[in-house]
């Protein structure tokens, strides 16, 4: 899924932090994102994957359920 300008670079940015393990950055990165993109499944989806890295669960939790209500379709929103 392809978006707009500055939330696609801030969504790559986030994407070479986490795979550097620095999740705090890539989340703050995909949250700037998501204000930007909020219907937005796989920003969502990432944002939740970083909080689950950093032990964060409540919001790994509030993240997923976002990410799945913007695509009940998205399979990594259940997972």
């Amino acid at each position: 899924m392809s978006l707009p300008g500055e939330s696609q670079a801030l969504k790559d940015a986030g994407n070479t932090e986490f795979k550097k393990g620095n999740y705090k950055k890539a989340l703050e990165l995909y949250s700037k994102a998501c204000k930007l993109a909020p219907n937005n499944a796989v920003l969502w989806a990432n944002s939740a994957a970083c909080s689950l890295n950093l032990k964060r669960y409540a919001d790994a939790e509030a993240q997923a359920r976002k990410a799945i209500a913007a695509d009940p379709s998205f399979a990594k929103g259940y997972g």
